[in-house]
């Protein structure tokens, strides 16, 4: 099909521009996420210090080995391993160390936020405010959705997305 609309010479020369275009694309991508796996060494080695890693809300690192501190201390938390926290018991706060103070405070004086505790362990906990009391989500499972198929998956989702309606079905 190629040689109906161009010559051999042309053919190839286009076929060579297609093939460095992708290899460079995937030099891209492999320089980017090693890129991202030395920030993320570099963000977790912040970690070693006492106290938390304090981010932005676009994830722009502001400083580590923070504590947050509030006017009057939490006494106590309620502590789940359960979503319904049909099984709970209250625990005092200052049993936790300085990660888990600190998020607890700014959870219980930021009530629609939820706060993430990783420990050195790898042991994972969530705070939020539900109520009038402050709660520790006891060992998070986090699971990964980045696997083989996942690119596969994103490109299938943005396609349904792109898709037009059917104008017929749609209701004044």
């Amino acid at each position: 099909m190629i040689d109906f609309f161009m010559d051999e010479k042309d053919a190839n020369e286009m076929l060579t521009g297609l093939l460095l275009d992708d290899a460079v694309s995937d030099g891209d991508v492999e320089d980017a996420q090693e890129s991202l796996t030395g920030a993320v060494r570099f963000i977790s080695s912040m970690a070693g210090v006492d106290g938390l890693i304090l981010a932005s809300p676009d994830f722009s690192i502001c400083g580590f080995g923070v504590e947050i501190i509030a006017q009057q201390d939490l006494e106590e938390l309620t502590a789940t391993s359960s979503a319904d926290l049909k099984v709970s018991r209250k625990v005092r706060a200052n049993s936790y160390g300085t990660r888990h103070r600190s998020m607890a405070r700014f959870c219980a004086k930021n009530p629609k936020s939820i706060g993430f505790v990783v420990s050195q362990d790898g042991d994972i906990r969530a705070l939020m405010q539900v109520g009038n009391e402050t709660v520790l989500f006891e060992n998070v499972q986090v699971h990964s959705l980045w696997d083989d198929d996942f690119p596969k998956r994103m490109a299938a989702q943005r396609a349904l997305k792109r898709r037009p309606r059917n104008r017929s079905s749609i209701r004044n």
